[in-house]
């Protein structure tokens, strides 16, 4: 087995591994015990579809000039 070889099926046995090794905390104490009272203190966190809405083309037609509209519902308090 050439050099080449042995340096491609590292590469791909790496990036094949890769997923395994890499995944999101799921532990979620440092939120509820640190930031959600630092940042969101007496407020409460509702999960929602429908308070950000932004609209944009697939594809600017002049790619120096993206046309888009963003509008915001109201949030109950």
């Amino acid at each position: 087995m050439t050099i080449r070889a042995k340096l491609f099926t590292a590469l791909l046995m790496a990036l094949l591994l890769l997923p395994a090794f890499v995944h999101a905390e799921e532990d979620e104490t440092e939120w509820n015990n640190t930031l959600k009272n630092q940042y969101f203190a007496g407020k409460s966190i509702e999960e929602s579809n429908n308070i950000i809405e932004l609209d944009a083309p697939i594809r600017a037609e002049d790619p120096a000039f993206a046309a888009r509209q963003e509008s915001s519902s109201p949030q109950k308090r």
